[in-house]
């Protein structure tokens, strides 16, 4: 991902990417990847991001193929984004986003802040909160970022090295 952040930097919000023989379009502007998301439309993925797809990520309700299986997908975890069921959860949204404010803030008074890592935080200590109920000690999330950045590292190598792409 530190290499899609530097050709963002570079060339932009939306950019294409040659990963071999395979035109790879990228966009990291928000209104792009919005009007992708809202199309109820499967990508046939290349068999690059497939064996990776299937190492890392799994084939779940964002990363299948199978339009039937998408389908069937949302519809069963469509009850869990009910507002009713969402404002639930609320509080703990707020707690972690003023944290990260605040965070950021003081931050930036330092001068220029890569948030990804701050944001990653946000989000793992959010959905853990809001999945089990119970908030990370400080310890575990540490222990967990460092084997992330340790299967981000590996994701990153594989990305940028099809050879290791092999499933053998």
């Amino acid at each position: 991902f530190h290499t899609l952040n530097s050709f963002n930097e570079q060339y932009g919000g939306i950019f294409r990417l040659w990963n071999w023989q395979n035109l790879q379009i990228i966009t990291t502007d928000p209104s792009v990847a919005k009007i992708i998301w809202e199309k109820n439309l499967i990508y046939e993925r290349r068999p690059q991001i497939k064996i990776l797809q299937s190492q890392v990520l799994g084939d779940g309700i964002v990363t299948t193929s199978d339009l039937e299986k998408w389908k069937k997908n949302k519809r069963m975890i469509m009850p869990n984004f009910h507002a009713k069921v969402v404002h639930g959860y609320l509080d703990t949204f707020n707690k972690y986003s003023v944290k990260l404010v605040l965070k950021l803030t003081d931050l930036a008074q330092e001068g220029l802040v890569k948030i990804e890592d701050h944001t990653l935080d946000t989000a793992f200590q959010t959905v853990f909160e809001t999945t089990t109920g119970i908030e990370l000690s400080t310890q575990l999330r540490i222990d967990f970022m460092e084997h992330f950045n340790v299967v981000h590292k590996v994701f990153d190598e594989r990305f940028e090295k099809p050879w290791l792409l092999n499933e053998t």
